[in-house]
């Protein structure tokens, strides 16, 4: 027989609080990993903050990543934090946007555009003061939060076209 008071079951199991799992209510639950596209809303946030060490931390300390601009892998967070102080440096005012993603358990992949000033030298090519413009499209494995791994391909031609480098594409039916 059940024993109650003022209506209430006193021997049914307590109910957990909106934020405790049934652990007796001492713990909080765990917070679940970050999504792959949280991580991306993440990164994107972080390059547009300028903030290279914030997006360092969204890399594991073991990445590996290949990107078409550079002639060798990535290895490891430290290669990450180069290349973002790079281009932060090259292109003060860069700035990107999320055009389109894809993701699938820890598999991302996702397009961006990437908009700045060339402002100082990048890739051995001196500053020209030109407005750029490029996609480019990003796919990474994250694991527990982390980009693990990654592959960059972006419209290099686009940015030589910008800072003046390769002529314009001519309209071949003119």
């Amino acid at each position: 027989m059940s024993r109650k008071r003022a209506g209430k079951d006193l021997d049914a199991s307590p109910q957990p609080a909106n934020n405790l799992s049934v652990n007796n209510g001492n713990f909080p639950d765990p917070p679940n990993p970050p999504t792959a596209r949280d991580v991306v809303d993440q990164l994107i946030a972080a390059w547009n903050r300028h903030d290279a060490h914030g997006m360092v931390a969204l890399y594991a300390e073991d990445y590996t990543g290949e990107d078409t601009g550079r002639n060798r892998p990535d290895r490891g967070a430290r290669d990450i934090l180069r290349m973002a102080i790079s281009n932060f440096r090259g292109f003060p005012d860069s700035h990107l946007t999320l055009v389109d993603l894809v993701a699938e358990q820890n598999r991302v992949a996702f397009v961006w555009r990437m908009t700045g000033t060339h402002k100082a030298s990048i890739m051995n090519i001196p500053a020209t003061d030109r407005k750029i413009e490029l996609l480019g499209t990003s796919i990474f494995t994250i694991i527990n939060g982390k980009i693990q791994s990654g592959l960059r391909v972006w419209d290099m031609a686009a940015m030589l076209r910008a800072i003046g480098l390769l002529p314009d594409l001519q309209d071949e039916a003119a």
